[in-house]
This record gives structure tokens, sequence and C-alpha cells, in this order.
């Protein structure tokens, strides 16, 4: 997701801190074609171009990958009662609102849990991995 968001922001010349604040102006949520980054970089220059607002055409982009999440996750089994986002693009509202909406669509209501400290979750984990096999070879385990 982070990917896909900073080549968007790069492909609009602004700070991917400012993708959800824009985003969340948008008075509309168009319906964005495609997931991949290339094609969603050709899609929002083509919106552009045709005078669309850029705040919509953010808000559908955000939509959009976090339709594809949703899918992903939905093939793994879905959700339950609770769902945990971790990771940067937790800090970006315009995500959190949509996957919020998502979950809502799919599941109906739960409980969303977003750490203020999300942004730390996988370099703890791989942290946590390195010390098992650390441990783990030096006990010959």
């Amino acid at each position: 997701m982070r990917r896909y968001l900073g080549y968007i922001a790069d492909e609009m010349k602004i700070g991917l801190h400012e993708l959800g604040p824009i985003a969340m102006k948008a008075t509309r949520v168009p319906r964005i074609n495609s997931t991949c980054t290339v094609f969603a970089g050709a899609e929002l220059r083509d919106r552009l171009a045709l005078g669309e607002k850029r705040e919509d055409i953010l808000a559908g982009l955000h939509r959009a990958i976090m339709l594809r999440a949703i899918s992903i996750i939905s093939r793994s089994g879905g959700v339950t009662n609770e769902f945990t986002f971790t990771g940067g693009v937790a800090k970006n509202e315009a995500a959190v609102r949509e996957l919020h909406k998502l979950l809502k669509e799919n599941y109906g209501d739960m409980t969303v849990n977003i750490s203020p400290d999300s942004i730390y979750t996988g370099a703890l984990g791989g942290a946590n991995f390195a010390l098992r096999a650390v441990v783990t070879k030096r006990l010959n385990i």
C-alpha cells in the first residue's frame, strides 16, 4: 500500500503525508479501475486532464487500494469481529476512513485496532523473529 500511495504522491508532486488530508476533502469518490500502480498512475493523469478534482481522485485511489486489501483478506478467510491495521498507512486518515467503510459494508460493525505506534509494528516483528533465531541457534534447538 505504501509503495502505491508513494507512487501516486510522486505523480501528483506532493508529499506522501499530504495524500490523506487532501483525499479527506473529497465531495465524491470516483471508482478507480486499477489497483496496479502504473495503471492507476495513468488513470490519475487522465482524470486530472479531464478536470476532475484531485481530492476526489485521491479519495477514489484510497478506496481502490483498500478494496484490494479487503479482497486479499477475504480470500484468506475474512474478518470475524475485530481487525488490526498496522504500518505507516494506518496513519493515513483517508485510508483508515475507507477501511472502516469497507469493513462495515462487507462484515458489519466491528472493532478496528490501530496503535499510535503502528508504524513500528513491522520492525518489531522482524526484530522478534531475529531474536528467536539467535536464541534458537545458541541453544541448538
